[in-house]
């Protein structure tokens, strides 16, 4: 297995990208992280292992973009989260569902985390897979300079970790 790329999976808003992520995770061993599925209409964090539910999408938050509402608090968790999981250096595969204009335009959200990953000099042996908007994508990697890149399709996600990939 490839170590320590970032993989970056990219896709339309709706198309599917958390739904096959989780199916993925099904069939692969160590992975850990965070998914944003919607629940009933309503963005939420669903840390990969537990299953628990972390509110992200709520009607008073204290971060905003468009006419979307978000939790600060729920983000620093992840935040804390993700960071425990890099230095713990225990699992493959740290997934991170998903980065979009709140971290790329407004330096809001995981921006934090997504500069404090990459400027890390000892790099732990797990790959990193972020989910980026298509539309962001661009913006991303020029924001972000990850030195070891990997964009994936719905289907080449499939074959990760597996021959092939």
């Amino acid at each position: 297995m490839n170590h320590n790329i970032v993989y970056l999976l990219v896709g339309p808003i709706r198309s599917g990208k958390t739904s096959a992520l989780q199916q993925w995770i099904k069939s692969t061993p160590n992975v850990t992280g965070f998914l944003s599925p919607d629940i009933n209409g309503k963005r939420m964090f669903l840390e990969i292992g537990s299953n628990k539910l972390i509110p992200m999408e709520v009607p008073s938050g204290n971060l905003t973009i468009g006419k979307y509402t978000f939790d600060g608090d729920s983000f620093k968790y992840v935040e804390k989260k993700l960071i425990e999981s890099w230095n713990e250096n225990k699992a493959d595969y740290i997934v991170l569902d998903e980065i979009g204009p709140l971290e790329i335009r407004r330096n809001l959200g995981f921006h934090n985390l997504l500069v404090q990953i990459q400027s890390i000099k000892k790099t732990p042996k797990h790959n990193f897979i972020l989910v980026v908007r298509d539309y962001c994508l661009e913006e991303f990697l020029d924001k972000y300079k990850f030195s070891n890149t990997k964009t994936l399709t719905l289907k080449e996600l499939q074959c990760l970790g597996k021959e092939g990939l």
